[in-house]
C-alpha cells in the first residue's frame, strides 16, 4: 500500500519538527526576555534605591545643619537680655542663607502659647514674593506659625523637630524647619524656633529627570516638596499609593515597590523614611518607560527567532527522510505521555534535531506533570477559598428583628473572595442595642479570620451580658476585643472599631472610637439642641444638619492595655445613623476620583426622609454608579440605623416581659402589669408608671 507523501512518517517527522522548532524558539525567546527583563528591573531598581537614599540622606544633612544653627541660636537669645542684641543674633542667621525668610520663637507654658521673638529678612525686595509686599507675607507666617502651635499644644502632639510644607498656606514655595527646645528648669516649659526657608534647598536635592520624579512626604502621605508647584500649594496627598502606606506602616525604613497605582498611571518606586525629622523621599518611575527596553528586546528576540525557525524549517525538510527511524522512538514515547505516563525516560543517540527533539518532550513531560500538580493544588485552595466566603457570610447580620426598636439595615462587598469588613448589630433584653462596625486591615483571607475574631469576641461578650444581667458600655467592649486580638495576631495586623450602644431606657447613646470613620448622627428636629454649628452648602439638599459622632481612639491589635474614651449623647426620637468604612468614600472612579466625605453627606441628606433600606439602596447604587468598573482596592460597608419617631424612651426588656404596641411602642413592662392594664377595674383606671389610659 503506497502511503500518501502528506501521511509518510518523513512528512510527520517534518511537520513535527517544525512544531518543535518553533516551540523551542519561543521558549528561548521567552526565557531570554525574561532574564533581560530582570537584569533590567535590578538596574531600575537600584536607581530608584540609590536615589530614595542618597536624597533622603542629603536632606538629613540639611536639616541637620538648620538644628545645630538653631539650637546655638536659641541658646544665644535666651543669653542676650537686650531686644537689640536678640535682633542682631537673629538678623546674623538670616543673612547668612539667601533662603532663609524668618524665625519666630514661641513659648509652651502649661498650653499657654506666647511670642517670644520674632525677626524677618531685610531681603524684602526678592523677586521670589512676587508683587506683593513682603510685610503680608510676614504676616501670614507668624500667624501660621502661632495657630500651628497652639494647636500642637492643645493636642500635646510635639516632636523633637520636624519639617512641614506651608506653601499651601502661604501662597508661595516654603517650608518650615520647627526645633522644640525644652526648658531646663522646668520641662513643662518648651520654647519652639520655626525657622521659614524657601523651598529651594530642598529642590536642588530632589531626583529629577524626564521620567523620574521625587516627592517628600510627612506622616500622613501629604507632600512636603516636590518641584511641581501646583502640587504644594494644594499640598496633594499620596496616602494611597501602595508604596506610601507600606512606608508609613514603618515595617522598614527604606523599601522598594516594582508596581503600584498612583493616579491612574502603573509606578515604580523606592522609599526612604527619617524617623528624626519625620518625613519619607518617594523616587518613582512610569513603569512604561522604566521597561521601555524590554519592548525593544522582545520584538529583536522575536525576528532573531522568525529567522532562526526558516532556516529550521529548511533544514527539517532537506533531511526529513534521515530522522524517520529514531522519529518512531519518539512518536512511541509520545503515545506514552498521552496515556497519561509522564515519568517515562526517553533515551536518543541522536545528537541533531531529533535529539533535541527528544530533551524537549522529556522536559515538556516533567512540566505537564508539574503543571497538573499545581492544578489540583489551585482547585483545593479555590475550593477553600469559597469555604471561607460562605463561613464570613453566616457573621453578618441576615435582617432585622420584629421585637427590636430600631430599624437597621447594612451591605457589605468585598474587594476579593473574603474581606476585612465586618457589621454587626446585637440587642439585650435590658432595651439596649448595640450596633458595631469594624475594618481589618487589607482584605483577603488574613483580614477576614479577624473580622471573625472580632465576631466571635462580640457575640461572647454580648452573651455574657445577656445572662449576667449586666451593660458593658463600648469602651469596655473595645477594652477587651483589644486585649483578644493583640494577644492573637501580635500586631501584624490591625482593624478600626466604632462601637455604638443605644439605651431607650435612659434615653442615651455612648460611643467609642478605635481608629475609625467617625459615622453621622442626623436628628430629626433641625433645630436640635445636639447639634453645635450647621453646614450652609447642605441646605439645599435638606433642612436638617447631620453631627459627626467625632471620638478618637487606638486602632486594636497594636497595643495592649489600651484605654479608651467614650462619649454619652442624648437619644430622640427621629434620630438616623449612619456608620460606614472607608472603602465606600475612598474606592476610586476610573480617572482616580475618591467619592469623599462630602458627596456622601450630600447623599445622607438627600435621601434622609426614606426608610433605612431604601437609603442604604440608594447610597450604595450612587456610590458604586460612581465606582463603575474601576477595581476596588478596599471592602465597602455601609449600616443605617433608625430610632423611630413612634418609639417611646424610657421601658426596657427583661426576660418573660412584654413590647407595648401602638402609642407605646418600644417600651416593655412584665405579664402582671400588663394584666393589670390590660384588665382595668374602673372605666377611669390609670398606670401611673406608663400614664396609660383606659
Amino acid at each position: 500500500m503506497r502511503v500518501s507523501p502528506l501521511r509518510s512518517i518523513s512528512a510527520k517527522l517534518f511537520f513535527l519538527t517544525v512544531l518543535l522548532v518553533s516551540g523551542t524558539v519561543a521558549s528561548l525567546a521567552y526565557v531570554n526576555t525574561r532574564t533581560m527583563q530582570q537584569n533590567l528591573e535590578d538596574q531600575v531598581m537600584d536607581l530608584l534605591f540609590s536615589g530614595a537614599e542618597k536624597t533622603s540622606g542629603s536632606l538629613s544633612t540639611l536639616l541637620d545643619s538648620w538644628k545645630a544653627q538653631l539650637n546655638s541660636l536659641t541658646r544665644l537669645i535666651v543669653s542676650k537680655q537686650s531686644k537689640s542684641e536678640q535682633k542682631y543674633v537673629l538678623d546674623t542667621l538670616l543673612e547668612s542663607d539667601s533662603d532663609f525668610l524668618s524665625v519666630h520663637f514661641l513659648v509652651v507654658d502649661k498650653g499657654d502659647v506666647k511670642t517670644f521673638g520674632y525677626s524677618y529678612t531685610k531681603n524684602t525686595e526678592s523677586e521670589r514674593f512676587g508683587r506683593e509686599e513682603a510685610n503680608s507675607f510676614a504676616k501670614k507666617i507668624r500667624a501660621r506659625n502661632y495657630q500651628r502651635v497652639k494647636y500642637l499644644a492643645s493636642t500635646n502632639n510635639f516632636r523633637t523637630s520636624w519639617v512641614e510644607n506651608i506653601t499651601h498656606q502661604i501662597g508661595l514655595p516654603m517650608l518650615s524647619f520647627n526645633l522644640v527646645v525644652p526648658d531646663a528648669q522646668d520641662p513643662s516649659v518648651k520654647m519652639i524656633a520655626i525657622l521659614t526657608v524657601w523651598q529651594a534647598k530642598f529642590f536642588d536635592r530632589l531626583l529629577e529627570s524626564n521620567s523620574i520624579s521625587s516627592l517628600v512626604l510627612d506622616r500622613q502621605g501629604s507632600l512636603i516638596s516636590s518641584q511641581i508647584i501646583t502640587d504644594l500649594l494644594e499640598r496633594k496627598s499620596y496616602g494611597s499609593y501602595g508604596i506610601v502606606k507600606r512606608a508609613l506602616r514603618g515595617d522598614s525604613s527604606a523599601g522598594y515597590d516594582p508596581g503600584y497605582n498612583g493616579a491612574g498611571i502603573l509606578w515604580v518606586g523606592a522609599y526612604a523614611s527619617s524617623q528624626e525629622y519625620g518625613y519619607t523621599v518617594v523616587v518613582q518611575q512610569e513603569q512604561r518607560v522604566a521597561y521601555a527596553e524590554v519592548k525593544a528586546s522582545l520584538e529583536e528576540a522575536v525576528k532573531v527567532g522568525l529567522l532562526f525557525l526558516l532556516f529550521a524549517i529548511f533544514i527539517a525538510f532537506l533531511g526529513a527522510e534521515s530522522f524517520t527511524k529514531a522519529l518512531r522512538d519518539v512518536v512511541s514515547a509520545t503515545k506514552v505521555i498521552s496515556d497519561g505516563n509522564f515519568d517515562l525516560e526517553i533515551k536518543s543517540k541522536s545528537k541533531d534535531e531529533v535529539g533535541v527533539l527528544v530533551d524537549s518532550i522529556q522536559t515538556m513531560s516533567l512540566k505537564i506533570k508539574n503543571l497538573l500538580i499545581t492544578q489540583v493544588a489551585q482547585a483545593h485552595t479555590e475550593a477553600e477559598l469559597a469555604t471561607a466566603k460562605a463561613v464570613q457570610d453566616t457573621i453578618f447580620p441576615k435582617s432585622t428583628r420584629d421585637q427590636e426598636v430600631l430599624r437597621i439595615s447594612g451591605f457589605n462587598i468585598s474587594a476579593s473572595e473574603t474581606g476585612g469588613d465586618w457589621w454587626g448589630h446585637y440587642c439585650t433584653d435590658r432595651g439596649v442595642e448595640y450596633v458595631f462596625v469594624a475594618d481589618a486591615m487589607g482584605h483577603g483571607v488574613p483580614a477576614a479570620l479577624v473580622t471573625a475574631m472580632a465576631y466571635s469576641g462580640c457575640s461572647t461578650l454580648v452573651d455574657m451580658l445577656t445572662e449576667a444581667r449586666e451593660i458593658y458600655t463600648p469602651a469596655q467592649i473595645l477594652y477587651r476585643l483589644n486585649k483578644v486580638l493583640v494577644e492573637a495576631v501580635e500586631g501584624t495586623i490591625s482593624m478600626t472599631f466604632f462601637a455604638l450602644m443605644i439605651d431607650y431606657h435612659t434615653g442615651k447613646i455612648t460611643f467609642a472610637n478605635a481608629g475609625h470613620n467617625f459615622p453621622l448622627l442626623i436628628p430629626a428636629d433641625e433645630n436640635d439642641s445636639r447639634i453645635k454649628k450647621k453646614i450652609k452648602s447642605l441646605k439645599k439638599y435638606s433642612s436638617l444638619t447631620p453631627i459627626s459622632l467625632q471620638q478618637k481612639g487606638t486602632i486594636l491589635g497594636v497595643q495592649k492595655d489600651v484605654v479608651f474614651e467614650e462619649t454619652v449623647m442624648n437619644l430622640q426620637p427621629g434620630d438616623k445613623f449612619f456608620l460606614y468604612s472607608d472603602g465606600l468614600i475612598e474606592c476610586k472612579s476610573p480617572d482616580g476620583k475618591m467619592w469623599g466625605m462630602k458627596v456622601l453627606r450630600q447623599k445622607v441628606l438627600s435621601y434622609i426622609q426614606s426608610t433605612p433600606d431604601d437609603i442604604k439602596t440608594s447610597i450604595v447604587n450612587d456610590a458604586f454608579d460612581f465606582f463603575a468598573d474601576c477595581p476596588r482596592d478596599d471592602d465597602v460597608t455601609l449600616v443605617v440605623v433608625e430610632f423611630p419617631l413612634d418609639a417611646k424612651i424610657g421601658g426596657y426588656r427583661t426576660e418573660g416581659s412584654i413590647a407595648l404596641s401602638g402609642d407605646h411602642k418600644g417600651r416593655w413592662v412584665t405579664s402582671e402589669e400588663y394584666n393589670r392594664i390590660s384588665n382595668p377595674q374602673s372605666e377611669d383606671s390609670r398606670d401611673p408608671e406608663l400614664d396609660i389610659h383606659f
